[in-house]
């Protein structure tokens, strides 16, 4: 595994418990375009601020 991974970047298994879902479920979301991210070595590197917006957009949608 490469260690040249952003400050601003999370593995698929990191993002997945950051937002406390299947990593399966992730995967789905980078190939349809619903989580930014990019392959790196053949493995995916996510957005760290893409994991906070949705948690914020989680948040909000709770709280309504």
């Amino acid at each position: 595994m490469s260690e040249n991974i952003s400050i601003n970047e999370l593995t698929a298994i990191e993002a997945a418990r950051r937002l406390a879902i299947d990593l399966n479920r992730v995967y789905l979301l980078l190939r349809l375009g619903r989580l930014d991210g990019h392959k790196v070595d053949g493995e995916w590197r996510v957005s760290g601020q893409a994991v906070e917006e949705r948690l914020q957009r989680r948040q909000r949608t709770v709280a309504v």
